[in-house]
């Protein structure tokens, strides 16, 4: 499958389809490139470092702070 770049970093790039639709982000992380996909989180670990997480495991591991 084609995909175009639309943005590029030197710590992230936005993947979308020929027409432009966004599929989703690369970042580099500590461990190497790591891909996501659109509803995922992107988290800032305490090195700086992104890595995405799931939402379905973000929201069992996470909770909203009132």
């Amino acid at each position: 499958e084609f995909r175009r770049v639309l943005f590029r970093s030197h710590k992230a790039e936005i993947i979308a389809k020929p027409d432009k639709t966004p599929t989703g982000m690369m970042v580099w992380t500590l461990e190497g490139q790591m891909t996501g996909v659109i509803g995922d989180y992107l988290i800032k670990g305490v090195r700086g470092e992104f890595y995405f997480c799931r939402r379905d495991i973000f929201e069992e591991t996470y909770e909203e702070y009132k």
